[in-house]
């Protein structure tokens, strides 16, 4: 585990927190998240990912264990025009740190994006 998320899972409060929502997620059973994983990490997705024409964004925490680096980098050279983040000290849970950095760029509300 990075030691970004290490801290993270330490402190109580947040930790009460991640369990509850894990639990809420998991309430009507496992099977959902053994498919979103499978989907996302075993299976073939269906389509390529070079025909994405939207605007994507996309962020990484270079020492995250769960999700390995590589995969993040394929994502960000295959989708055309993807603005992708790549960040050293960040593990799986970047977003608790930068949640409003993401929100910003995704609604077009970042300084500078007026």
């Amino acid at each position: 585990m990075a030691p970004s998320d290490r801290v993270l899972v330490q402190d109580p409060g947040r930790r009460e927190h991640s369990h509850g929502r894990l639990r809420e997620a998991l309430a009507r059973g496992w099977e959902g998240y053994v498919q979103d994983e499978l989907i996302l990490t075993v299976r073939p997705w269906g389509f390529d990912v070079g025909v994405i024409r939207a605007p994507t964004h996309l962020w990484h925490g270079e020492l995250d264990t769960l999700a390995p680096i590589e995969g993040a980098r394929y994502l960000a050279r295959s989708i055309p025009g993807c603005v992708a983040r790549f960040l050293p000290d960040e593990g799986h849970m970047l977003t608790a740190r930068h949640a409003e950095e993401i929100l910003r760029a995704v609604t077009g509300t970042a300084p500078g994006s007026a």
